[in-house]
C-alpha cells in the first residue's frame, strides 16, 4: 500500500480555509477557481485516483445541473446554484482524496472545531444584538420576530440548519476516536456553543431534528467504552446545556415546543400542507427536468399567483418537492442514489471503523429530517460545503477494498478537472455578456434612446428577460413613432417570453396590455380569462379595471377597482389614484363607498385585519381603523402596517411605548402591504437575475375622464411595472 505523501500534512488547515471562504457572501467563481487549483494540485501529486460509485454519482449531480440550468425556464438564476454545486464536488474530492485515514482526520477536525468555536461566538454576539433590538423595541417576544436574527446574513431557518450539521460535526471527535481528558475539553467548548446556537434559532423543525440528535448522541455516550460515572457526567452536561438554554428563554422556547399555538406557526403549518398539493400539481408540467434549481416559486407561481399579499420566498418547503420541481425526477433519483450508496458502502465497513461511519450515516438521517421541514441545503454554498465534509469523512476509514472503485491515471483526471472548470467559465462568460447587454439597454433606456435600448438587448441570449425587455422597448419605440412594425415586435418578443417561462403567471399580463393596444377586445377577453383564473390578485384586477375604463365601461370597471384596493391598500397613497379622484370624482366616490361597505365587515384573519385597518384610516375612520389595527398587532406583532398607522392615528399623542415598537423596523414610511409590482421585481431577480420592474413601455394609466387609455413609454420606478398606482 502506498504511503501517504508527507506535503499532505497542509490539508487539514487547507481544508478548513475553504470551507471558510464559502461564507463570503460573493465571488462565487473566484471561489470555484480557487477551488479548481487546489484539486488540481492534489490531484497531480497522486499517481492514480480510485473512483468508487458515490465518486460517480455526485460527478453526474454536476453534469444533471449543467443540463437544466441550459433548457430550463430560470436560465440565468440557474448560475449561481451551477457554481454553488461545482464548489460542492471540487470541495468533495479535495477532502475526499486529502482526508484519507486519522492522522489526517484529527487534525483537519481539531481545526475545524476552532473555526466552529469562532462563528458560534459570532452568531451568539448577533442573537445577542438581536435580542437587544427586540427588548428596546418594548417586545417581551423573541420568537415574533426571529426572522430579523441573520447572523452573516443568513435565514435564522438557513443558518439554524447549518448549526445543526456543524453539531453533527462536532460530535465525531467526542463519540468516536478523542480518549484524552484535554481532546474531549477542546471539543465540548464548541460543542455546547452549538446547542445554545440552536436554542437560540426558535425553530420548531431546528428543535424537533435537535432532540433526534440528543436521542443518538445519548446512545452513543450509553454505548461507549466509558466508565459509568463518565457516561453521566456526559449526560448530564448535556442535559444541564439544553435545560439552562430552555429556562433563560423559557417563553420563547415554550411557544416553539407547542408547534401550533400562535397564529404565525397555524399560517405557517397550513402553508406547508397547501404546498403539497402545488408539488403535484406542477409536476406534471416538467417531471423529467424539473424548473431549474432555485425555481421552485416560478415552477409552483401558478397556483400560488393570486396571493400577492403574501411574503416572497423560494425556499421549498420540503426537499422532496425542491428536487422533483427544480432538479425533475432524473435528478431526484440522483440524490436518492447518493444516500442509497452511503448506506450500501457501510454495509461493507469493516466492524473496526463502523461505529463511526454508522453515526454519520445516521446524522445524516437527522440532516434529511430537517430537510424535510425546511429544503435549504441544496441552495446555500456554506450547507453544501458541510455535506462534502460529511460525504467525505463517511469515506475516509474505509480501506481500498472496502471502497472499491476503479482507477484512473491522473492524466484523465486532471483533463476532467480542466474539462469541467472551463465549462463553467463558458456559463459565467455568457452569463456576464448578457448582464452587459441588459445594464447597456438600461442606460440607453433612461437616455430615451430605445432604438439603441433595443438592438443592445438583442445582443443577449434568446431568454425571457432578453424578450420582455425587447418587448418593452419596442413599444416605447412604437408610442413615439407610430411605427406598426414595432408593434409588431412587441407583440413577437412577448409570446416568446411567454413561451420560454409559461409558468410566469404575470407574463400574461404583458402580453394582454400589448394586444391591448390595437386588438382590444382580445386583450380583454385575455384579462377577464387572467382574473378568472386569480380573482384575488391586484395587478390582473387593476389590469382589466384600466381597460374596462379605457373603452368607456366605467361602471363595470368600479368593482374591479374596488376588489385592487382592498388588495393593495397603497393604492390609495399613490400619485395616480389622487390624479383619478380629481379628472373622475364620480367612479372615485363610488369605489370609495364600495369600499366602505366591504370593510364594515369585520374579518377574522390578521393580515385583512391590518388591510381593513389601514383603508378605513385612508378614508377617514381613525376609530374603526384603530380597533382593527389593534387586533392585527396583537395577533401577529410583527407585522409592520399595523404599528405604521397606530402611529399616525395617535400623531402627536403617540406613546413612546408604541414608538419604540415601530423603530423596530427603521422605517416606518411603507408597510407590509406588498403588491404584486414590488413582489415581482424580487421575483425577476431569483428567476432572472434581471430586475424586469425596469420595463419601459408597458403602462397603462386611466386617470382622463374622457376614458382613454394612455400609453406611456417611460422607465418606470421600483413600485411599479405597468402603471403607477402603488
Amino acid at each position: 500500500m502506498t504511503k501517504p505523501i508527507a506535503s499532505y500534512n497542509f490539508m487539514p488547515t487547507l481544508g478548513v480555509i475553504l470551507f471558510a471562504l464559502c461564507f463570503a457572501q460573493s465571488r462565487a467563481f473566484a471561489m470555484a477557481g480557487i477551488y479548481t487549483c487546489v484539486l488540481f494540485g492534489v490531484v497531480y501529486k497522486k499517481g492514480t485516483i480510485r473512483f468508487n460509485l458515490l465518486d460517480g454519482l455526485v460527478l453526474a449531480l454536476w453534469v444533471w445541473e449543467f443540463i437544466i440550468g441550459m433548457f430550463t425556464e430560470g436560465q440565468n438564476n440557474c448560475i449561481s446554484y451551477l457554481t454553488g454545486q461545482y464548489l460542492f464536488i471540487t470541495y468533495y474530492f479535495i477532502l475526499r482524496l486529502g482526508l484519507r485515514d486519522v492522522s489526517t482526520v484529527k487534525p483537519f477536525m481539531r481545526i475545524l472545531l476552532v473555526f466552529i468555536f469562532m462563528i458560534s461566538v459570532i452568531s451568539l454576539v448577533s442573537f445577542g444584538l438581536f435580542a437587544g433590538l427586540v427588548y428596546d423595541a418594548g417586545f417581551e417576544s423573541l420568537y415574533d420576530f426571529k426572522y430579523l436574527y441573520r447572523p452573516f446574513g443568513s435565514l435564522n431557518n438557513v443558518w439554524g440548519t447549518l448549526m445543526l450539521m456543524l453539531l453533527g460535526i462536532a460530535a465525531i471527535p467526542l463519540l468516536t476516536y478523542a480518549q484524552k481528558g484535554k481532546e474531549v475539553i477542546f471539543g465540548i467548548i464548541p460543542f455546547c456553543l452549538l446547542l445554545v446556537c440552536l436554542v437560540c434559532s426558535f425553530s420548531r423543525g431546528i428543535y424537533i431534528c435537535l432532540a433526534l440528535s440528543m436521542l443518538l448522541i445519548s446512545y452513543y455516550i450509553l454505548t461507549s467504552n466509558d466508565k459509568t460515572h463518565i457516561k453521566l457526567i456526559k449526560l448530564i452536561s448535556l442535559a444541564v446545556v439544553l435545560i439552562g438554554m430552555v429556562f433563560v428563554f423559557k417563553n420563547d422556547a415554550l411557544r416553539t415546543m407547542r408547534l401550533v399555538e400562535t397564529e404565525s406557526q397555524q399560517r405557517s403549518l397550513q402553508a406547508r400542507v397547501n404546498a403539497l398539493d402545488y408539488t403535484w400539481q406542477a409536476l406534471k408540467n416538467n417531471p423529467w427536468m424539473g424548473c431549474g434549481t432555485g425555481n421552485y416559486s416560478l415552477a409552483v407561481n401558478e397556483y400560488t399567483f393570486e396571493h400577492n399579499g403574501d411574503s416572497f420566498t423560494n425556499m421549498a418547503p420540503n426537499v422532496f418537492s425542491q428536487l422533483l420541481l427544480e432538479k425533475g425526477v432524473v435528478g431526484t433519483v440522483l440524490w436518492g442514489l447518493v444516500f442509497l450508496i452511503e448506506c450500501i458502502m457501510l454495509s461493507k465497513c469493516s466492524f473496526v471503523n463502523r461505529r463511526g461511519q454508522v453515526f454519520l450515516f445516521l446524522f445524516l438521517l437527522v440532516i434529511f429530517a430537517r430537510e424535510m421541514s425546511f429544503a435549504a441545503i441544496l441552495t446555500d454554498k456554506r450547507l453544501l460545503a458541510a455535506l462534502a465534509i460529511w460525504l467525505a469523512l463517511s469515506q475516509c476509514n474505509i480501506s481500498k477494498e472496502e471502497n472499491g472503485g476503479v482507477a484512473f491515471p491522473k492524466t484523465v483526471c486532471m483533463i476532467m478537472i480542466i474539462i469541467g472548470f472551463s465549462g463553467l467559465s463558458v456559463y459565467h462568460f455568457i452569463f456576464w455578456h448578457d448582464q452587459k447587454c441588459y445594464q447597456d439597454y438600461s442606460i440607453f433606456a433612461s437616455e430615451k434612446d430605445y432604438v439603441s435600448a433595443y438592438e443592445k438587448v438583442n445582443q443577449a441570449r434568446d431568454n425571457v428577460a432578453s424578450n420582455v425587455l425587447a418587448s418593452s422597448a419596442c413599444m416605447a419605440i412604437y408610442n413615439e413613432h407610430q411605427d406598426g412594425r414595432y408593434l409588431s415586435l412587441a407583440q413577437k418578443h412577448i409570446d416568446r417570453a411567454v413561451t420560454f417561462s409559461p409558468n410566469d403567471a404575470y407574463l400574461l399580463g404583458c402580453r394582454a396590455v400589448v394586444q391591448y393596444r390595437n386588438k382590444k377586445e382580445k386583450a380583454l377577453g385575455e384579462a377577464k380569462s387572467l382574473v378568472a383564473k386569480f380573482p384575488e390578485n391586484t395587478f390582473y384586477r387593476l389590469l382589466l379595471a384600466d381597460m374596462l375604463y379605457g373603452v368607456g365601461k366605467r361602471k363595470e370597471s368600479i368593482p374591479h377597482f374596488t376588489k385592487a384596493v382592498i388588495a393593495s391598500p397603497s393604492i390609495l397613497e399613490s400619485k395616480s389614484w389622487k390624479e383619478f379622484v380629481g379628472n373622475d370624482r364620480i367612479v372615485a366616490d363610488d369605489i370609495m363607498d364600495a369600499i366602505k361597505l366591504e370593510t364594515a365587515n369585520k374579518p377574522d384573519d390578521p393580515l385583512r385585519l391590518s388591510r381593513y385597518g389601514k383603508l378605513l384610516y385612508l378614508l377617514g375612520d381613525s376609530t374603526v381603523a384603530k380597533e382593527y389595527l389593534s387586533e392585527a398587532a396583537a395577533m401577529l406583532p410583527n407585522l409592520k402596517t399595523p404599528w405604521v398607522y397606530l402611529a399616525k392615528i395617535a400623531g402627536a399623542n403617540a406613546s413612546p411605548e408604541l414608538l419604540r415598537h415601530l423603530a423596530i423596523w427603521n422605517d416606518t414610511s411603507s408597510s407590509e402591504d406588498n403588491n404584486d409590482y414590488s413582489n415581482y421585481n424580487v421575483k425577476s431577480m431569483h428567476w432572472y437575475l434581471y430586475p424586469l420592474h425596469r420595463s419601459i413601455g408597458f403602462r397603462i394609466c386611466c386617470p382622463q375622464s374622457s376614458g382613454k387609455v394612455v400609453f406611456e413609454g417611460k422607465d418606470t420606478d421600483i413600485k411599479s411595472i405597468y402603471y403607477d398606482r402603488t
